[in-house]
């Protein structure tokens, strides 16, 4: 638990700002929301191919109209960010291996080492790729108390999965929010489909469904309406989508569990 610094609402999983330190609420987690001491780290570093337009409607955050750098290329990376790829990536690949308790044959290995990396990074580009359609810069840091968090799930039986998130400078509707928050959980929704789909027809069914029940429980625990989960943004949005998505999620998870356990 914590508070916002900024309105003092508590938060069960408050976001830390990764300009300023400043521990915030939903409502404010964005540098402009905050108005971060530090928001010139969080604008557009030099050299990012993008074109400074307008985007539609009016900002979310102090009713001025919303400005963004629309991207030229779509899911540019930076150097910055692709040390945090690397970084967070690690982490959440030595979660999926300890839940082979560090035992198994090669491929098994391998294979849940390769579930657990797509499904993180599929889930936090499909963030990046949403928020730059919208003209928003979107990269990707670690969070220093998420990193603490994952890597202590290395060694705990209890696991949770969070080593950072898609950093977003620019203002924002709360639509748009939310469409950028349900792009990581539809994602890891539509790889749970796949990975189905693919167990109907391989002699390694099992090992697919367990593929899928990993994404689908990253997907239901990212959409719980709480702190800075994605569920939150998307509740804010959309009731009805959150409760359409949460349900197909969920009822997915316990079938799928089912089948596998």
């Amino acid at each position: 638990m914590g508070k916002c610094d900024l309105c003092g609402v508590e938060e069960t999983l408050p976001f830390k700002c990764a300009y300023c330190g400043k521990s915030l609420c939903t409502d404010h987690r964005l540098p402009e929301a905050h108005d971060c001491a530090n928001l010139w780290m969080a604008k557009r570093p030099s050299g990012i191919p993008y074109a400074e337009t307008p985007t539609s409607g009016s900002g979310s955050y102090g009713g001025a109209s919303s400005w963004g750098y629309r991207p030229r290329r779509i899911l540019w990376f930076g150097a910055r960010e692709l040390k945090h790829i690397a970084v967070g990536s690690i982490l959440v690949v030595l979660v999926g291996l300890s839940l082979t308790r560090w035992n198994g044959p090669l491929w098994l290995l391998g294979f849940i080492s390769a579930v657990f990396f797509a499904a993180f990074i599929m889930h936090e580009l499909a963030h990046k790729f949403v928020a730059q359609r919208h003209g928003l810069w979107a990269e990707f840091r670690v969070q220093p108390m998420g990193a603490m968090i994952t890597l202590i799930s290395v060694v705990s039986p209890f696991k949770l999965i969070a080593p950072g998130a898609v950093v977003i400078s620019g203002f924002a509707e709360t639509p748009v929010m939310g469409r950028i928050a349900a792009a990581g959980p539809v994602t890891n929704l539509a790889m749970a489909v796949i990975l189905l789909g693919g167990s109907l027809v391989s002699p390694f069914g099992v090992v697919l469904r367990q593929g899928a029940y990993i994404n689908l429980l990253i997907a239901v625990f990212n959409l719980i309406p709480l702190g800075i989960l994605d569920g939150q943004k998307v509740l804010a949005w959309s009731k009805r989508v959150w409760v359409l998505l949460f349900a197909v999620c969920l009822i997915s998870l316990i079938f799928v569990y089912q089948s596998v356990f």
